[in-house]
C-alpha cells in the first residue's frame, strides 16, 4: 500500500529533465531574438549606407597641377603686439599696423622697417610709396621713402575709422562713429559720403 504522504511529496516535485528542457529552450528564443535584432540592424545600416551613397556620389580625387598654383604658405611672422590692419603692396611687400607702428616687410616675411606713430592706425591701404592711415578721427599718409606723414582735415568729433580702401585715384574711409563712409581724392579733397543722417535722409 502506497503511504498517501509519499503520494504528496511526487505531486509536488518537478522532474529535473524537464527544467532542464525548459531552460534550453528559453535560451534558444533568446539568442534568436537577439540575433534577428542584431541583423535588422546591420541591414539597416547598410540600407543607409546605400542611400547616402545615391544621393552623395564619391567624388573623384582632384588632381591640381604645379602651374595651377598661385599662393604658397610663408614662414610664420610673429609681430608681439596687438595687430589692427594690414595692407600689401604692388610689389607684394607687407605693411602691418601693430601698436603704435607700421611695420614693413618683404615677401619673405623679413622686417624691413618700422615708422613709429603718435596714434594707432587702425586701418591702412596702400598706393605706391604712400600709406594710408585711419588714426581715430583723421586720416595720415605716410611717405614709405621719407617717413614724412601728412594729417588730412579730422573728419568730426564722433568720428571713428575703422577701414580705409584705395584705388587707383580714390581713397574710401569707413566711419563707424558717423556711421558714413566717405570718398576722397588722394590729395585729400572730400568728393562725398554714402550712409543716413540721424533723421533718416541719405547722404551721398
Amino acid at each position: 500500500m502506497t503511504d498517501p504522504a509519499s503520494r504528496r511529496t511526487n505531486k509536488k516535485a518537478f522532474p529535473l529533465d524537464v527544467v532542464l528542457i525548459l531552460l534550453l529552450v528559453a535560451a534558444l528564443i533568446g539568442g534568436t531574438i537577439l540575433a534577428g535584432r542584431r541583423g535588422g540592424k546591420k541591414t539597416a545600416d547598410a540600407q543607409s549606407r546605400a542611400a547616402t551613397d545615391l544621393l552623395v556620389p564619391t567624388l573623384p580625387e582632384r588632381q591640381v597641377k604645379p602651374e595651377q598654383i598661385g599662393y604658397r604658405e610663408g614662414a610664420p611672422i610673429n609681430i608681439g603686439e596687438r595687430v589692427y590692419g594690414l595692407a600689401v603692396g604692388s610689389d607684394d611687400t607687407l605693411f602691418v599696423s601693430a601698436g603704435f607702428t607700421i611695420r614693413q616687410y618683404d615677401p619673405e616675411g623679413r622686417e624691413q622697417h618700422r615708422f613709429e606713430l603718435d596714434t594707432t592706425a587702425r586701418a591702412l591701404a596702400v598706393v605706391g610709396r604712400r600709406l594710408f592711415l585711419g588714426c581715430g578721427d583723421h586720416i595720415e599718409v605716410l611717405d614709405r621713402d621719407t617717413g614724412k606723414k601728412t594729417l588730412w582735415e579730422k573728419i568730426g568729433d564722433d568720428a571713428f575709422i575703422t577701414s580705409v580702401a584705395a584705388s587707383n585715384d580714390t581713397l574710401f574711409v569707413g566711419d563707424a562713429g558717423d556711421h558714413l563712409f566717405l570718398r576722397y581724392d588722394l590729395d585729400g579733397t572730400l568728393l562725398g559720403k554714402i550712409g543716413m543722417t540721424s533723421a533718416g535722409t541719405a547722404v551721398s
